[in-house]
């Protein structure tokens, strides 16, 4: 088969790989190497900034790249009729075109939150969700990240389920042993971070529920004696600002470290040297820093709400994200349990093993297969 990949929207640049744009590096790389009988044309513009390591692997033999590019202009040119010509199938990693493709065609939709939070998206944005998403009964397959998103995707969006296949993500890196202690030593330095530390990852926007946490980290420091820091990494999102008012309200200046936008080859050391992570998350269309710091060893605390019960499994604690309290006192016991903080690891590494790029690979491939 030639098979199309639609990477106008996210590209593919090393360093930057977080959500969707590793999800396709992570699918790009299993395809090379488990289904490299078959040919690949990449579709992308100058904004995408594909990875050179992508480009150089020999067998994808087109790329497309236009001068510019958004949503809009990869509908406008997914409605040309030329646009397919010599494929089999196209697969768009993020949105479908509105227009029926001339050949078969793949969708990934990793979650709806435009329809979970409206109010996080600009009306332009949910008007084109809509069409997006009114194309879906349209496409071939659709596929999706977690039993959890599919059953959204098939309530609200009414799908058939029959065309809705669930293919977990893979870790975009995790342990190499390459990773040595002078290395991590630089990275906590450069961030100001000390240990112990208790690690969160992800965008600072309402439905990730920092502020939260920062209420349990405040109620844990007034019943432990440790020296303890709170470290969160990632950029900022829409209505960050809750999150540096909640700080400073409960006085934890001297005791959160905000990183900012950390880049993902220095993401293992902060993972590595963590006690703790904790992911209190509102709702994930799937979730994966919990299971990159689960790759690590290191025990998770994470919500109880949407995917993250069927990502962690039964290798992290659940808990109320909505309840500080509860929050803090599951934290308390891990970092005083060590017996607990051993089975944890263990389990989460297991866990962790399961999500490879092999399996990501080659359970897509079935998807694109199964279309002949």
């Amino acid at each position: 088969m030639t098979i199309g990949l639609d990477l106008f929207i996210h590209g593919i640049r090393e360093g930057t790989l977080a959500g969707i744009a590793s999800y396709t590096k992570t699918l790009i790389e299993g395809l090379l190497q488990w289904g490299s009988d078959h040919e690949y044309v990449v579709y992308a513009n100058s904004r995408a900034r594909l990875e050179p390591s992508i480009l150089q692997l020999g067998t994808i033999k087109r790329v497309w790249a236009p001068s510019r590019g958004s949503a809009w202009w990869e509908q406008l040119y997914f409605a040309t009729p030329g646009s397919t010509r010599g494929l089999d199938l196209i697969h768009n990693p993020h949105s479908a075109p509105l227009k029926r493709c001339r050949v078969k065609q793949v969708v990934t939709v990793h979650d709806v939150i435009p329809l979970i939070e409206p109010e996080a998206f600009t009306k332009r944005n949910r008007v084109y969700w809509s069409f997006v998403w009114s194309s879906l009964h349209r496409v071939d397959a659709v596929i999706t990240v977690s039993e959890w998103s599919k059953r959204d995707i098939v309530t609200r969006l009414r799908v058939d389920p029959d065309r809705v296949n669930v293919v977990y993500p893979a870790l975009r890196f995790s342990p190499t042993g390459a990773e040595t202690a002078s290395g991590v030593a630089s990275t906590l330095t450069k961030y100001r971070i000390r240990k112990p530390y208790i690690l969160y990852v992800g965008t600072l926007e309402p439905r990730k529920n920092v502020p939260t946490l920062l209420k349990a980290f405040k109620r844990l420091l007034e019943v432990l004696t440790d020296d303890l820091q709170l470290v969160i990494v990632g950029k900022t999102g829409w209505l960050f600002q809750d999150v540096f008012r909640t700080t400073e309200e409960l006085g934890l200046q001297e005791k959160v470290v905000f990183t900012g936008f950390v880049p993902t080859s220095e993401l293992p050391a902060l993972y590595s040297s963590a006690s703790v992570f904790v992911f209190p998350s509102l709702y994930e269309g799937f979730g994966l820093p919990p299971l990159e710091a689960m790759a690590f060893g290191v025990p998770v605390v994470v919500s109880n709400r949407a995917s993250l019960p069927e990502v962690v499994g039964d290798a992290g604690i659940l808990v109320d994200p909505t309840d500080p309290e509860e929050i803090a006192f599951q934290i308390k016991r891990v970092l005083e349990d060590s017996q607990l903080r051993e089975v944890l690891g263990r389990k989460g590494l297991e866990r962790a093993a399961r999500f490879s790029v092999e399996r990501l690979a080659k359970e897509t491939l079935k998807v694109y297969e199964s279309l002949k």
